[in-house]
């Protein structure tokens, strides 16, 4: 190809251009110059494959954005999300339905912003409706806008809508013609000026007012809206409100473990925070959590935004797994033990095994069962033994916390595998698993019902007991 030494004969445009099926699309075209450096009407679409012929055109940039655009190219699409070989045409009217679409387009969406956030100063432009790909240019913002959403409440109802500033100005939007380019993340085209936000904006927060002055809710359905989307927007972007109320709460966390008992199941912890009078869940993603509360004889509504320490949450998450516990739903919060040397431990065992480091933690672990109360705290057993000639008398005291119980009150538990013990206290003890599968044959073997009395021919269970309990034996074995 021959080319000019005093400037390119083609220069690379970068195109927005609308798919009839998946939205909004850029598309690289090098686009030959005339000779006093204006676009003429010459093009031509380029990729990856094709573009060494205009080498001496395009730098290391572009030859990234060629490769990030190919990828939102229909039949590179169709290729990796529809094996079987088939035409653009007949894949759209046949087989491309509204879940392939919720499923291509936030994709599609993620490579169009990794490309806003790479183009710099290149050439962007918005392709007209007969395909020419260098039609109206188009400049990016220089800093990013800002939005705010507004509720006006009154006797009828509850209007909203939002208001964008870009350098400290404010922006018309509202029927202007403008466009919301990706949703996962929004970039406003408007004037031919493509708009960015100084915070994690759903395009489809924004889309709806590009047409409409406001939405408008009316009383009936006030409450569920408040609820769910209010909270939820309040949660993450700027809002301003009359006619209801927002606070701002900051308070000194606690972390809680809660309880979940399973009667006959696999129990599990619940990992959550106390921030004042509020309780929240591990697992938000927003630094702010929003509870709202409605006084019916006002018909006032108060929207508490409480402020989270994500990173603190995190280090007490991480404290507990350093003791042992594991992830079962990071998005509820929910932990058990985990395996170790082959065996887990119950979740009561894990608590009382811990309490002393949970405490200095500071975690505080909660019941909310209304009929069991259960005991958590250090659980030992002491075995001491009396040798006479043909017998060994076992005195053997199961210790919870302040509590001490003759081990022969457990016989009947430990052979029925019955988990619960009650404490004098009314508390439920949760007997260690282990002691089901230790001493099971201590009561077997026992020749005594109401105390531990064991013959010496069964001299290898005390040997094997002694292997992991401490025997205090008041005479030694000969």
């Amino acid at each position: 190809m021959q080319q000019s030494k005093s400037f390119p004969v083609y220069k690379i445009v970068y195109s927005i251009c609308e798919h009839p099926y998946l939205g909004y699309l850029i598309e690289p075209h090098m686009v030959k110059l005339n000779p006093n450096g204006t676009y003429s009407l010459r093009y031509q679409r380029i990729f990856s494959n094709t573009v060494d012929a205009y080498a001496a055109e395009l730098d290391e940039v572009d030859y990234k954005l060629i490769r990030l655009l190919d990828e939102i190219e229909q039949t590179h699409l169709i290729k990796k999300y529809y094996k079987k070989a088939i035409r653009p045409v007949d894949f759209f009217s046949k087989v491309f339905d509204k879940k392939l679409y919720e499923l291509l387009r936030p994709k599609i969406d993620e490579k169009m912003i990794q490309f806003f956030e790479a183009i710099g100063d290149k050439p962007l432009f918005m392709m007209s409706k007969d395909g020419y790909p260098a039609d109206q240019e188009i400049k990016l913002a220089t800093s990013a806008a800002s939005i705010l959403f507004h509720f006006r409440r009154n006797e009828e109802e509850t209007r909203y809508f939002p208001t964008i500033k870009y350098e400290n100005q404010r922006l018309e939007f509202m029927f202007k013609n403008a466009i919301v380019l990706t949703n996962v993340q929004a970039w406003l085209l408007l004037n031919n000026t493509l708009y960015y936000f100084d915070q994690a904006l759903e395009g489809k927060k924004l889309s709806p007012f590009l047409n409409k002055r406001y939405i408008s809710v009316g009383r009936s359905t006030e409450k569920k809206y408040f609820e769910t989307f209010v909270c939820g927007l309040i949660e993450r972007y700027h809002v301003y409100a009359e006619g209801f109320e927002i606070q701002t709460h900051q308070h000194q966390a606690i972390p809680l473990l809660h309880l979940i008992y399973v009667e006959d199941g696999a129990s599990q912890l619940q990992l959550q925070f106390k921030y004042g009078p509020h309780t929240f869940t591990a697992g938000a993603e927003n630094k702010v959590t929003v509870r709202m509360e409605y006084n019916a004889q006002d018909d006032q509504y108060i929207f508490h935004r409480v402020k989270r320490s994500l990173q603190w949450e995190e280090q007490q998450h991480e404290s507990l797994k350093k003791l042992g516990l594991q992830d079962v739903d990071l998005q509820l919060g929910l932990l058990t033990p985990a395996n170790q040397t082959g065996k887990r431990l119950s979740v009561f065992d894990w608590m009382n095994n811990h309490q002393e480091q949970l405490e200095a933690l500071g975690f505080h672990i909660i019941q909310n069962s209304e009929e069991k109360r259960f005991f958590i705290g250090h659980t030992s057993l002491d075995i001491s033994i009396d040798e006479d000639n043909d017998w060994f008398d076992i005195s053997a005291i199961a210790k919870f916390g302040p509590y001490e119980i003759p081990f022969i009150q457990l016989r009947n538990h430990i052979l029925n595998n019955i988990k619960e013990f009650t404490l004098p206290n009314g508390e439920i003890a949760m007997i260690p698993e282990e002691w089901f599968a230790k001493y099971n044959h201590l009561f077997q073997f026992s020749a005594d019902r109401h105390e531990l009395k064991l013959n010496k021919v069964h001299i290898g269970l005390l040997f094997e007991i002694s292997e992991h309990t401490k025997l205090v034996f008041t005479r030694k074995l000969q």
